[in-house]
């Protein structure tokens, strides 16, 4: 009679066990996975936390944690982790009452790009471990990885042309909001710059003068079409590389920069278009915007923002960079703008590839070996 009574006492409480986990064990129980709030440069390596709490007296003995995410990023310790189309993870806690448990994985940025973690799964079980328990919870976390280096030294000729051209367009283009002073009326003037109050006060013509703008704008513009049915990924990788180590030296030496770029954003769909600015926020931006870029959604042809950016949209015509390793798609078009305006093609290929574009009137061609 004992035993049964034992028995049915055993059977009343694991009964009860399986109750109280089945409606209890995810109540005052969050589970939270964030990457570090700063960016990461291409090949270096950035922070993940997981922070799981348990605030009830019921422990959790076991308690798995599980989450996918792309398979560009990867950890440095690799247990845990299958890797195929996706990185997936499945870590083990063990929570007693009112504990709680934060973990930091160093995970490794092996390829530019804007990575997000969107959903966690929570699986537990009960004491005995006979009833499988499972709730799924939103994540909402994001990471950059912005474009990586190049080797500056090969950055220096081209830097050095452009900024030459810079330099000698700031004495074309007085800038109107940076006076300088008064001096007497010339022929060439325009009666524009005449002062009518210093004009009626000395009784001869006097004319404002200004200084030259410091920062004359740079158009910045990414072709990261293909020019056969091959994509050539490796390339145009390079060249997002490039675009953001050329933007980067104009912005600090206090050159506006304005981009526009053919790919796709990642989440809106959207080319990319980045209006002019200045400073560490246009750096920010603009590695961003390249962080965004989706190298296999279809570019859109760049032709139509050439012809339609310097042609209509400014009255003096800015200095352009054409980034594309499209020769002979986009030879007939630079060729017609660089009647007007200045344009520099940094043209990246491979070293077996033939180049067929050359420079000439203003349009100067700067070849970018790029070797794997």
């Amino acid at each position: 009679m004992m035993l049964l009574l034992l028995l049915v006492t055993a059977g009343l409480l694991y009964l009860l066990e399986q109750a109280l986990y089945r409606h209890l064990w995810c109540r005052n129980l969050t589970a939270s996975i964030r990457f570090q709030k700063e960016p990461v440069v291409e090949g270096g390596t950035g922070e993940l936390y997981e922070v799981v709490t348990n605030q009830k007296l019921l422990p959790l003995t076991v308690l798995n944690v599980k989450f996918s995410f792309h398979r560009n990023l990867s950890f440095s310790q690799m247990e845990n982790t299958t890797v195929s189309d996706y990185c997936y993870r499945n870590d083990i806690f063990s929570l007693l009452w009112n504990q709680k448990i934060t973990r930091t994985l160093k995970i490794q940025c092996n390829k530019r790009g804007y990575y997000t973690i969107t959903r966690m799964d929570l699986v537990s079980t009960d004491l005995f471990m006979s009833t499988r328990l499972l709730i799924n919870t939103v994540q909402d976390t994001e990471l950059y990885v912005y474009p990586g280096l190049v080797d500056e030294r090969r950055l220096d000729v081209p830097f050095r042309k452009i900024m030459g051209t810079v330099t000698s367009r700031q004495f074309l283009y007085p800038d109107p909001f940076a006076f300088k002073g008064i001096r007497d009326y010339l022929p060439t003037d325009s009666l524009g710059s005449v002062n009518w109050k210093a004009s009626a006060h000395t009784g001869n013509l006097m004319v404002n003068t200004y200084d030259s703008t410091s920062s004359q704008e740079v158009m910045l513009f990414l072709d990261l079409a293909d020019e056969t049915i091959w994509q050539e990924e490796a390339l145009h990788e390079e060249s997002i590389r490039i675009a953001a180590a050329l933007a980067v030296r104009f912005l600090n030496a206090g050159i506006p920069i304005r981009m526009v770029c053919n790919g796709r954003d990642v989440v809106t769909g959207e080319v990319l278009t980045l209006p002019a600015g200045t400073g560490r926020q246009q750096i920010a931006e603009l590695n961003r915007c390249l962080a965004r870029i989706d190298l296999q959604k279809e570019c859109v042809p760049i032709q139509p923002f050439l012809e339609e950016t310097l042609f209509h949209t400014f009255t003096t015509v800015p200095l352009s960079i054409v980034i594309s390793t499209c020769q002979n798609k986009l030879a007939p078009v630079t060729l017609r703008l660089s009647e007007i305006s200045d344009i520099y093609w940094i043209l990246p290929m491979h070293p077996t590839t033939e180049q067929t574009v050359f420079s000439e009137k203003r349009l100067d061609i700067i070849p970018w070996i790029y070797e794997i």
